[in-house]
């Protein structure tokens, strides 16, 4: 699968929670393994973040896309 996600230029962003251990590991080998992949790691709030920490996550998303539009 590494081979694949090496191939994915588009730009990337996954969010996970500090109470979801299970997917973190996971996370980080795909986002280290796709050239323009970027992970946040919300500490506060929960699952999702975009309800429980919105003011975090909603400044997030937003510089992230500006970052990559054209």
């Amino acid at each position: 699968m590494g081979d694949k996600l090496a191939q994915i230029k588009a730009p990337v962003l996954f969010t996970n929670h500090t109470c979801l251990a299970d997917p973190f590991e996971q996370l980080k080998e795909m986002t280290n393994l796709m050239p323009n992949a970027r992970m946040k790691v919300f500490e506060e709030g929960s699952h999702p973040s975009i309800w429980t920490c919105p003011d975090l996550f909603r400044p997030l998303v937003r510089n992230f896309l500006l970052a990559h539009s054209s």
